[in-house]
């Protein structure tokens, strides 16, 4: 895999809030909320081998209004990534695991909600692979093999799972300026790179239409 699969996650923690004042009066479902947080961040380390790249990261946890309120509710959302897709079942069981024996410590109701919309491992196939590999050898394009996989997602692997082909990296950063991330403001791409990808595509279309010509 050169890209990780992705799913989001809700845990919506229930309890019945009260006065801050009197929490014995109450069932405050922040507590467990932390508890949970934590040990969810944990499962990676604790659960998986250091060679099975795994990510389960809480990214948000709301609760509350005020200062002297204790809530109904509080959310943590995350993200989960994973390579291997039969990994993605057992991350599931693990999370409930956690989430249902700290919710039945704290008398609290919680829920694991993953999102509908899941993204696979980004896995190409060996004829693209193969193809690709001949084609950039006839460009004035300098490729190379990533040195290891990308924990991020990207939904083009729905394309890979179902039709096959090949996904490429660009180099667009700019020679002497810092290379700003993905998802930053200062995100600042070499445009003159573009000429580049271009030449290649072609070429791979080139190719590819060859080889479908001498089939037929």
């Amino acid at each position: 895999a050169l890209m990780a699969g992705s799913s989001l996650f809700t845990v919506s923690i229930c309890g019945s809030g009260g006065h801050g004042s009197s929490p014995w009066l109450s069932n405050d479902p922040i507590k467990p909320a932390c508890e949970m947080l934590l040990r969810l961040a944990s499962l990676s380390s604790s659960r998986y081998s250091a060679f099975d790249s795994v990510v389960i990261n809480p990214c948000s946890i709301s609760a509350g209004t005020a200062g002297n309120i204790i809530p109904d509710i509080a959310e943590i959302k995350g993200n989960i990534r994973y390579f291997e897709p039969s990994h993605l079942e057992m991350i599931i069981h693990n999370m409930m695991t956690v989430i249902s024996g700290i919710s039945d410590s704290y008398g609290v109701t919680a829920e694991l909600k993953l999102s509908d919309y899941r993204t696979p491992p980004m896995i190409a196939s060996v004829d693209a692979f193969e193809r690709i590999s001949k084609t950039v050898s006839r460009t004035d394009c300098q490729f190379r093999e990533m040195a290891q996989p990308w924990m991020a997602s990207d939904n083009f692997s729905m394309y890979l799972a179902k039709y096959g082909g090949i996904y490429l990296f660009g180099g667009v950063a700019k020679a002497g300026e810092i290379p700003y991330p993905l998802h930053t403001p200062k995100f600042n791409p070499d445009e003159a790179a573009l000429k580049g990808f271009c030449a290649v595509f072609l070429a791979y279309i080139d190719d590819f239409l060859s080889e479908l010509t001498e089939v037929i």
